[in-house]
């Protein structure tokens, strides 16, 4: 008998692969849908925690590019949810954008 993996681990590997396409992605090559958007909420906090870690390890470009990244993928989100006539959902990302926006400032990061 062959096992598959379980649903948490497919679940994972799904994420990974997202995750490796939006390393180099941005929100034009990666259209954010009303159907993704709960995956593209969870590949921006990814992105997050990685911005972070590369900011720590001194990758200040690195950082920076990633939170425009985020920036780019939660305006698009918006933008979806706004189309879905998913109204405080925009309302609450464009509340997380304005965060992410002043992330980017506090990485130095150029205008």
């Amino acid at each position: 008998m062959v096992r598959s993996a379980p649903p948490v681990a497919a679940g994972m590997l799904a994420l990974a692969i997202a995750f490796w396409q939006l390393s180099t992605a941005t929100a034009q090559q990666y259209p954010v849908t009303c159907e993704n958007g709960m995956d593209v909420m969870v590949l921006i906090g990814a992105l997050s925690d990685r911005a972070y870690q590369e900011q720590r390890d001194g990758d200040v470009d690195d950082a920076c590019f990633t939170v425009l990244q985020m920036i780019e993928l939660q305006d698009s989100l918006i933008q979806a949810h706004k189309s879905c006539g998913w109204v405080s959902l925009a309302v609450q990302g464009e509340t997380l954008l304005r965060q992410y926006k002043n992330m980017y400032k506090q990485f130095d990061c150029a205008e």
